[in-house]
């Protein structure tokens, strides 16, 4: 539904199965759907996304990083560059199985429920003030998915809060501006969020 499909992996962490590689431009090339590179703003780096021409359909490879502003990492396994991401680390630890349905199912990796809720809020606050919108949907998504969580697996909550509040005040600060902004768009879910995270009443 988004037209964006994220791949990312560590630096030098093996996920999933060891030696595990994929050469992403080559099976991107065999789909026979037009994927493209999309060229880098900067024509010294590589591309680090691929996107169907004629098409918003488009593939990022990401990693981890410090700050958006790195350059493009090679990732020898995707046989590609992926663009580091400042709070991917977060989000790609304890990931779990999934199962993607086209046919026959193939099994994936996907971020842990909490966490991908806990990271929408974080990132949201690093949005420019232009993207406006993309803030609200990032907030929308984890108030939807809060809410979910709040009843079925509140346990994964506090897990997820806790790795959070352990990675410092800057963090804290901007998690805790993202909830102010879920708390006056989407009251019933920040209720039920704070009944498991009483503490962030203060």
């Amino acid at each position: 539904k988004t037209q964006d499909i994220d791949i990312a992996a560590p630096k030098n962490i093996d996920i999933a199965i060891c030696e595990l590689k994929a050469d992403v431009p080559n099976v991107l090339e065999q789909l026979k759907m037009g994927f493209l590179p999309v060229p880098s703003l900067n024509p010294k780096n590589p591309s680090t996304s691929f996107k169907v021409r004629g098409s918003t359909l488009m593939v990022d490879i990401l990693t981890v990083g410090k700050k958006e502003s790195e350059k493009p990492i090679f990732i020898s396994k995707f046989n590609t560059a992926a663009q580091p991401l400042h709070y991917l680390h977060y989000l790609i630890k304890d990931f779990e199985k999934g199962a993607i349905v086209n046919g026959e199912g193939i099994l994936v990796n996907v971020p842990n429920p909490a966490r991908f809720a806990l990271h929408k809020i974080i990132i949201s606050q690093d949005r420019p003030s232009f993207a406006h919108a993309k803030t609200m949907k990032d907030i929308s998504q984890a108030a939807k998915l809060l809410d979910v969580l709040s009843e079925e697996r509140p346990g994964d909550i506090l897990v997820a809060w806790d790795d959070l509040k352990g990675r410092g005040k800057n963090w804290v600060k901007k998690f805790k501006a993202g909830l102010k902004v879920m708390e006056n768009k989407h009251q019933m879910e920040f209720q039920k969020f704070l009944s498991v995270l009483p503490e962030l009443k203060k």
